[in-house]
Protein backbone atom coordinates (compact mmCIF):
# COMPACT_ATOMS: atom_id res chain seq x y z
CA UNK A 1 0.00 0.00 0.00
CA UNK A 2 1.12 3.52 -0.81
CA UNK A 3 0.21 6.37 1.52
CA UNK A 4 0.13 10.13 1.71
CA UNK A 5 -0.86 12.70 4.30
CA UNK A 6 -2.41 16.16 4.19
CA UNK A 7 -2.58 18.60 7.08
CA UNK A 8 -5.58 20.83 6.42
CA UNK A 9 -5.59 24.09 8.36
CA UNK A 10 -9.06 24.82 9.72
CA UNK A 11 -10.71 26.18 12.82
CA UNK A 12 -13.29 23.37 12.55
CA UNK A 13 -11.43 20.07 12.00
CA UNK A 14 -14.05 17.94 13.76
CA UNK A 15 -16.86 19.47 11.71
CA UNK A 16 -15.18 18.55 8.42
CA UNK A 17 -14.17 15.09 9.65
CA UNK A 18 -17.78 14.29 10.52
CA UNK A 19 -19.18 15.91 7.38
CA UNK A 20 -16.91 13.88 5.08
CA UNK A 21 -17.58 10.59 6.88
CA UNK A 22 -21.32 11.18 7.08
CA UNK A 23 -21.42 12.06 3.39
CA UNK A 24 -20.02 8.66 2.42
CA UNK A 25 -22.06 6.79 5.06
CA UNK A 26 -25.45 8.30 4.18
CA UNK A 27 -26.97 6.79 1.06
CA UNK A 28 -29.02 9.94 0.43
CA UNK A 29 -25.81 12.02 0.16
CA UNK A 30 -23.67 9.65 -1.93
CA UNK A 31 -23.27 10.10 -5.67
CA UNK A 32 -23.98 6.42 -6.35
CA UNK A 33 -25.67 3.44 -4.77
CA UNK A 34 -22.27 2.09 -3.72
CA UNK A 35 -21.99 1.52 0.04
CA UNK A 36 -18.70 2.27 1.78
CA UNK A 37 -17.37 1.08 5.12
CA UNK A 38 -17.33 4.19 7.32
CA UNK A 39 -16.41 4.53 10.98
CA UNK A 40 -16.47 7.87 12.81
CA UNK A 41 -16.36 9.24 16.33
CA UNK A 42 -15.66 12.69 17.80
CA UNK A 43 -12.00 12.83 16.72
CA UNK A 44 -11.29 10.05 14.20
CA UNK A 45 -12.81 8.85 10.99
CA UNK A 46 -12.20 6.06 8.50
CA UNK A 47 -13.57 5.50 5.00
CA UNK A 48 -12.90 2.40 2.91
CA UNK A 49 -13.59 3.22 -0.75
CA UNK A 50 -13.60 -0.42 -1.94
CA UNK A 51 -14.81 -1.72 -4.32
CA UNK A 52 -14.82 1.62 -6.21
CA UNK A 53 -11.07 1.93 -5.57
CA UNK A 54 -8.74 -0.14 -3.40
CA UNK A 55 -7.96 2.60 -0.93
CA UNK A 56 -8.87 4.20 2.35
CA UNK A 57 -8.90 7.51 4.14
CA UNK A 58 -8.22 8.12 7.83
CA UNK A 59 -8.99 11.46 9.44
CA UNK A 60 -7.87 12.84 12.80
CA UNK A 61 -9.11 16.09 14.35
CA UNK A 62 -7.31 15.94 17.72
CA UNK A 63 -4.76 18.64 16.86
CA UNK A 64 -6.11 22.15 17.34
CA UNK A 65 -6.54 24.01 14.05
CA UNK A 66 -5.64 21.03 11.84
CA UNK A 67 -7.44 18.13 10.22
CA UNK A 68 -4.92 15.37 9.50
CA UNK A 69 -5.95 13.27 6.53
CA UNK A 70 -4.17 10.05 5.55
CA UNK A 71 -4.90 8.44 2.20
CA UNK A 72 -3.78 4.98 1.13
CA UNK A 73 -4.08 3.02 -2.07
CA UNK A 74 -3.05 -0.36 -3.40
CA UNK A 75 -0.96 1.34 -6.10
CA UNK A 76 -0.18 4.85 -7.34
CA UNK A 77 -3.34 5.08 -9.43
CA UNK A 78 -5.56 4.03 -6.51
CA UNK A 79 -3.80 6.44 -4.14
CA UNK A 80 -4.28 9.33 -6.56
CA UNK A 81 -7.96 8.50 -6.95
CA UNK A 82 -8.51 8.48 -3.17
CA UNK A 83 -6.67 11.81 -2.97
CA UNK A 84 -8.88 13.31 -5.71
CA UNK A 85 -12.09 12.10 -4.06
CA UNK A 86 -11.13 13.40 -0.61
CA UNK A 87 -9.71 16.70 -1.92
CA UNK A 88 -12.78 17.42 -4.03
CA UNK A 89 -15.17 16.86 -1.15
CA UNK A 90 -13.21 18.61 1.59
CA UNK A 91 -12.53 21.68 -0.55
CA UNK A 92 -16.20 21.85 -1.54
CA UNK A 93 -17.43 21.42 2.05
CA UNK A 94 -14.92 24.02 3.25
CA UNK A 95 -15.43 26.48 0.41
CA UNK A 96 -16.44 29.34 2.69
CA UNK A 97 -13.28 28.76 4.73
CA UNK A 98 -11.19 28.25 1.57
CA UNK A 99 -9.83 24.91 2.72
CA UNK A 100 -6.92 23.59 0.70
CA UNK A 101 -5.69 20.01 0.71
CA UNK A 102 -2.06 19.44 -0.23
CA UNK A 103 -0.80 15.86 -0.19
CA UNK A 104 2.69 14.69 0.72
CA UNK A 105 4.04 11.17 0.59
CA UNK A 106 3.69 9.68 4.08
CA UNK A 107 7.47 9.57 4.56
CA UNK A 108 7.95 13.27 3.66
CA UNK A 109 6.21 15.15 6.45
CA UNK A 110 7.45 18.63 7.34
CA UNK A 111 9.52 18.86 10.51
CA UNK A 112 7.85 20.32 13.60
CA UNK A 113 10.74 22.15 15.09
Amino acid sequence: MLASTARVATERPTTYLKQLCEHFADESQRHSAQEFEVDVDDHEGFINFAPVVTGTCRLDSRQEGVLVVEASGSDQRALERVQRIVTKHLERFGGSERLTVEWRPAREQPSTG
